[in-house]
């Protein structure tokens, strides 16, 4: 079986060449969607842009990918009545209440999972194939195998094979907006892990230092992989990049289009940051701590400065009005004077001088394209001359802001209110948050609930909070793959039964964020649930669909 290609389209343009490059599927968006810095379309753009895809026998899929707040859910809920109303084929959705939303507009509008809903295991896949989702895009951190396993639930798998990586979990990372506010799950990730980094560690024999690019992640390329991933089975393959321009969706698309024709395709040639095979092949390393923040061509490098300039060695060609970026620096280089043997020339390969001030000696050198350096795809406002038609009915869905309250009645579910949740992080915490609370006993209204890592649980520190509090969870892993399950299964009961051997009452609950856990195949459903602020549930809506899971 032939997988699907979806391509990125971050702007109209890049529509364009996406569709022509031979792409199967095209992805984009308008508001609340993970790329927020992209360019992006138009309300009128998207029904066009739809149109536009049919009319060339291209599936539209809409991304609605970042976490809603209350408060926005009407104004979603008219959003994704008007792209149904318009045709769209499906929906990418990240947060359970958009889902919810969808599956009250039709089926005939699919529904697939984000990667930013952080699917790892086959439990959570069953799950979402339970209550209507059509396809997972997967979280990008699985091995083939572990692919292969979550294939197996029947449902549509997709998987990433091109593009910028996350350094962290998909859909768990609060590292961009604990820093600077700017939140991944709400489409505008500042990108931290590309910053350089330096890092102290305390060994037996001293402090060792590191410095440089430590979490930026390489760019993923599996075209070289496309006939392993065929073989497995899986339905799509989605390629990386709405913040990227025309010429890297149509070269992208075409190559890939080709490799899965079986015709023979030289491969990319890397940029700075290099390439990897990612989680999915784990052929070499992830992470480059030399690579650059920035993307580009490599043309040649820098092998000495002389009073006359740069002297340079490019291995592609270099012609006046190019920029350039240096290995050294991060700033845009127009290149407008290039010399060879003391003549002034307009473009050239091999050895040359480059009279550039900033240039150093070792700087690696690399070709950037802006938007003017696109010369096939120039007409942002092709999508105009596009005719539309309504293709469904028009559905309006009313949005019921009591929808939880009503469910938590209808299901006598218990409150967490009377509890002060007290987190233990290490375990000098237990001793010293146990001793502070019994001398200030009288400051607090409320009794204790302990939540402690489920690695940090042993004999000891069992005996600690049974003597402290009627109430402790366990917090469970915020990531768990398929062959994981059993241990943590067996690590929870063993848990469990220990605190029952200190005969007292104390109550054993499970802090959650994995869909997984809510699992009746597995016994974590026996236990008491909390979710976890890492379950990223961000409106009424979510909640009850969590709870929906849960029965």
């Amino acid at each position: 079986m032939k997988p699907e290609i979806l391509a990125p389209a971050g702007n109209p343009l890049s529509l364009k060449a996406a569709v022509e490059a031979g792409a199967d599927s095209v992805y984009f968006g308008s508001g609340w969607n993970a790329r927020l810095r992209a360019r992006n379309f138009s309300l009128d753009e998207i029904k066009k842009a739809i149109s536009y895809c049919h009319k060339n026998n291209v599936k539209a899929y809409i991304t609605v990918n970042t976490l809603i707040f209350e408060d926005e859910l009407q104004t979603v809920a008219d959003y994704l009545s008007y792209i149904y109303e318009h045709g769209a084929d499906a929906v990418i959705v990240q947060d359970l209440g958009v889902a919810r939303i969808v599956k009250e507009l039709g089926s005939d509008m699919k529904l697939h999972a984000s990667t930013q809903l952080s699917v790892h295991n086959s439990e959570s896949a069953k799950l979402l194939k339970q209550i209507g989702f059509d396809r997972i895009v997967l979280a990008r951190e699985l091995s083939i195998d572990q692919v292969k396993k979550i294939k197996q639930t029947g449902i549509e798998t997709e998987v990433f094979v091109h593009g910028a990586m996350c350094y962290s979990y998909s859909g768990k990372c609060l590292w961009s907006y604990v820093q600077t506010g700017r939140s991944g799950n709400r489409g505008v990730c500042a990108q931290i892990c590309r910053f350089p980094w330096r890092m102290e560690i305390q060994e037996k024999d001293g402090m060792k230092r590191l410095k440089g690019y430590l979490t930026s992640m390489e760019d993923l390329n599996l075209l070289s992989k496309i006939d392993e991933i065929a073989e497995a089975g899986i339905d799509c393959v989605k390629i990386e990049g709405r913040l990227k321009g025309p010429e890297y969706v149509y070269e992208t698309v075409n190559r890939y289009k080709d490799k899965i024709e079986g015709k023979q395709v030289s491969n990319f040639e890397p940029g700075p940051r290099g390439f990897t095979t990612g989680y999915l092949f784990r052929d070499g390393r992830l992470v480059n701590p030399n690579s650059q923040m920035f993307s580009g061509e490599y043309i040649g490098r820098v092998e000495r400065r002389t009073r006359y300039g740069a002297e340079v060695y490019l291995e592609k060609e270099l012609k006046s009005g190019d920029k350039i970026r240096t290995s050294s620096s991060q700033k845009p280089i127009v290149v407008y004077r290039l010399y060879k043997q003391d003549k002034e020339i307009e473009r050239g390969t091999g050895k040359c001088i480059l009279k550039i001030k900033t240039l150093r000696e070792g700087d690696r050198l690399y070709r950037i394209k802006g938007s003017e350096d696109n010369d096939k795809y120039t007409d942002e406002n092709f999508l105009d001359g596009i005719q539309t038609e309504e293709k469904r009915k028009t559905k309006h869905i009313s949005i019921d802001h009591n929808l939880l309250k009503k469910e938590i009645k209808k299901a006598g579910m218990n409150s967490l209110e009377k509890y002060e949740l007290i987190y233990i992080d290490e375990y000098d915490d237990i001793k010293s948050k146990i001793s502070d609370r019994s001398m200030e006993r009288d400051k607090w209204q409320k009794e204790a609930a302990f939540v402690i890592p489920i690695y940090m649980f042993d004999e000891k520190t069992i005996k600690i909070i049974s003597s402290a509090g009627k109430k402790v969870f366990i917090d469970m892993p915020r990531v768990i793959f398929d062959d994981e399950m059993k241990n943590v299964e067996r690590k929870a009961i063993e848990i469990k039964e220990k605190v029952k051997e200190y005969g007292n009452d104390l109550e054993v609950g499970l802090m959650i964020s994995e869909i997984s856990y809510l699992s009746d195949s597995l016994c974590f459903s026996d236990f008491p649930l909390c979710l976890s602020h890492y379950a990223n549930i961000t409106n009424s809506y979510a909640a009850v669909e969590w709870m929906r899971l849960s029965k």
